[in-house]
């Protein structure tokens, strides 16, 4: 079996996903690897480890991104990459690019792997440098089923209304001889708009004592009169709190929901422009999944089966690892008007 001298991944840490499935694939055609990852332990020198790599092995990759070219220990590595280069007269970096970013300037004379618009075309001619005898047609690539995301599901407004769990009586307030101190327990910490409703309440029940919160707990005092009949101010001040809390709490989580149909939506217009910008072409490559999920139609175009109540979805996945959440009528409007290609 054709075998490489071992090669050294020099890369950005934010680029460790590409790295971590570039180290996975030369591995699996029986490429050495050096990847940080792999190597490095807890209390290591990282300057004794990473020139000593550097040193033993027979290729120096550097992965070139916008991440990259700002990173001081690429830097680092780049250079002691071309003093050997210079030292052994012979090819040892090569560049491999995996998005637009100014190449540094010392590496603009190197044909490069390319890694932009095809990871396996990148692989395929990283390959053929350093296994020159490898057939094309034998090259292992992972692939990777699309990760699923399902719908974020959001809890029900009324799950953050508030409900007494518990009453105590504490005592004989030390003040009002006349007076009982009662801890109500409640069955979740109130947020802070929560408390200012509650202090100021609109109920027709009111009382001369004033009662305090703290963490899930409410503190008031009563007399043995008030407590007899059960006038219980503090039930009326929670419940007219929730009255007013819940409107509140449907906004937000409406809010939440049309952030992330943005975030999908955001992700299908940047797979439209980069389709634009490599191809020239508007009809966008996605990949399609098998997954039937329940949720709400990110797309939401006339006809959609699932624009304001949770109905049968699926994701699509595009290039740019972005994706988009849609209803299968939705889906079959995208692809017959040639909006996207199936992969």
């Amino acid at each position: 079996m054709n075998k490489s001298a071992k090669i050294f991944l020099s890369h950005s840490s934010k680029d460790k996903e590409f790295v971590r499935k570039l180290a996975s694939d030369l591995t699996k055609n029986n490429v050495p690897v050096w990847f940080d990852e792999w190597e490095l332990k807890v209390g290591d020198s990282l300057n004794a480890k990473i020139g000593e790599a550097i040193n033993e092995s027979g290729w120096l990759a550097v992965v070139i991104s916008s991440n990259s070219i700002k990173s001081n220990w690429v830097e680092k590595e780049l250079n002691a990459g071309l003093a050997t280069e210079l030292e052994k007269k012979q090819v040892f970096v090569l560049p491999l690019v995996i998005d637009n970013c100014d190449i540094p300037i010392f590496l603009r004379d190197k044909l490069f792997a390319d890694f932009r618009s095809d990871y396996s075309d990148g692989l395929t001619s990283l390959l053929t440098r350093l296994i020159p005898e490898k057939s094309i047609s034998s090259v292992q690539s992972t692939v990777e089923k699309p990760q699923i995301h399902p719908p974020t599901s959001l809890p029900k407004a009324e799950a953050f209304l508030l409900s007494i769990t518990d009453v105590n009586i504490l005592g004989i307030n030390t003040k009002y001889s006349g007076l009982y101190d009662i801890r109500f327990t409640l069955n979740q910490h109130p947020e802070q708009d929560w408390c200012e409703l509650f202090n100021n309440p609109t109920s027709f029940s009111i009382s001369i004592h004033p009662a305090k919160i703290h963490d899930n707990e409410i503190y008031w005092s009563a007399s043995e009169e008030d407590i007899k009949n059960q006038k219980h101010w503090i039930y009326d001040w929670v419940e007219d709190a929730n009255r007013r809390y819940l409107p509140v709490v449907i906004n937000r989580i409406a809010a939440v929901e049309e952030n992330q149909r943005k975030t999908q939506l955001d992700s299908a217009k940047v797979a439209e422009l980069e389709t634009v910008l490599k191809m020239g072409r508007e009809e966008t490559p996605v990949l399609l999944t098998e997954e039937v999920i329940v949720g709400k139609c990110s797309l939401r175009l006339d006809g959609c089966s699932a624009q304001n109540n949770p109905g049968p979805i699926t994701q699509v996945n595009f290039e740019n690892q972005g994706y988009i959440h849609v209803c299968f009528d939705c889906l079959q409007k995208q692809i017959e008007n040639r909006k996207w290609k199936s992969k």
